[in-house]
């Protein structure tokens, strides 16, 4: 298992907690196990959780690598709290690994690594915590908030469920192995490696989030609602 000590339990960084909420409002038409496939209603859908997200008082870095830039939010922006970040996928440095691939968990891997690295909000984050972007999580500043108390010595951050990554962070010097890119990526089920990546650090080390309750939401992947994460 890691190890506090294998760590850098230094802590520089002036913004507690960093929401990456992973968008896609076009999705390539090769990705596989997807249910909501229409732009309009894929947007629609991100909109009312972003805005929500928007005026919930955190610090957030909303990402797409369709490129949408939902302009249509930019006046809920505020300069210093929340960053719109759209790019092309096809358009990076790791374009060439993601030709073909169908599991969009992989490629919400590489979006999220694009996010940390262009993003000034990321560099200031003590702990960087993933949901994906169609979710709004009302409880969401409550729960988290034992990760904003000085010397807190969580590495990890799981929804309730483990096997399960609408929910998945850590502290930043951990962000490296948690949303690390390699090889291992291509398991189709990407949810088993935030689990077994978080599974290396001992219980003691790993923030587990309550159930929460969340509005009514259309999946993305399959034809349900989900109420809870």
């Amino acid at each position: 298992m890691l190890q506090l000590s294998q760590l850098i339990d230094v802590r520089k960084k002036d913004i507690p907690i960093v929401f990456v909420l992973t968008c896609t409002a076009t999705p390539q038409n090769n990705i596989n196990v997807l249910y909501q496939r229409k732009a309009s209603d894929r947007i629609s859908t991100y909109t009312a959780a972003l805005t929500a997200w928007l005026d919930a008082g955190v610090a957030i870095v909303i990402v797409d690598n369709s490129g949408f830039a939902y302009s249509h939010l930019t006046t809920k922006v505020k300069p210093g709290m929340h960053e719109i970040l759209a790019f092309h996928e096809s358009e990076t440095e790791y374009a060439k690994v993601l030709v073909g691939e169908g599991n969009k968990g992989v490629h919400e891997f590489y979006a999220i690594r694009h996010a940390y690295n262009k993003s000034e909000l990321l560099q200031r984050a003590n702990y960087i915590v993933k949901v994906t972007g169609r979710f709004f999580v009302p409880e969401m500043r409550t729960a988290t908030a034992p990760l904003c108390l000085t010397g807190c010595p969580f590495l990890a951050v799981r929804q309730n469920n483990k096997n399960r990554c609408q929910i998945v962070g850590c502290r930043w010097d951990a962000f490296g192995f948690v949303f690390g890119v390699n090889s291992h990526i291509k398991n189709p089920h990407v949810e088993d490696l935030y689990r077994d990546r978080i599974l290396s650090f001992s219980t003691s080390e790993v923030f587990v989030l309550p159930k929460l309750r969340i509005p009514k939401t259309q999946e993305g992947g399959c034809p349900r609602y989900l109420e809870w994460l």
